[in-house]
């Protein structure tokens, strides 16, 4: 055997491996909190519950995302290098923070006054550390909340 067959065969063989040992978490939507707003828009904060289903602890290192009312209108975008530890076999809530534009405000008034409630959806990607090396995974999480109710959108 070369040194090359021999390296993709250790390669193909870690791959392997990771998909053997790591689950894949995953999120729920559980809240959207309001923390301010300005001149320019707001700052809110999405709250993700991350469930991590592997038998070791996982941390966060990064996160972008989306919060979208309905499916297609953004209200705003974020990232965050905050970590986050969500323990073995366990779940826990994740804040990512977000600056959202008047715009997307205005369009999850309309919506709230239409029908009074407004379902959300957070799309993006979160980076976790492993004991086998570090993971990109998705994240869509869906839910409906009243935006009448004071603290929320």
């Amino acid at each position: 055997m070369t040194a090359l067959a021999v390296a993709v065969t250790i390669v193909a063989g870690c791959k392997d491996v990771a998909r053997r040992v790591f689950t894949q978490p995953t999120a729920a939507f559980r809240d959207v909190r309001v923390r301010g707003v300005g001149i320019q828009g707001g700052t809110v904060d999405v709250v993700l519950r991350v469930a991590n289903p592997n038998p070791y602890a996982l941390t966060a290192t990064g996160a972008t995302y989306q919060l979208l009312a309905g499916d297609s209108v953004e209200v705003g975008r974020g990232a965050t290098t905050q970590a986050y530890t969500v323990p073995a076999h366990d779940s826990a809530d994740v804040t990512l923070p977000l600056e959202v534009s008047w715009r997307g405000l205005r369009d999850v008034g309309r919506a709230a006054l239409e029908g009074g409630a407004v379902p959300y959806r957070v799309v993006g990607t979160i980076t976790a550390d492993t004991p086998v090396g570090a993971h990109v995974f998705p994240v869509d999480a869906r839910g409906t909340f009243a935006a009448l109710v004071p603290g929320r959108l």
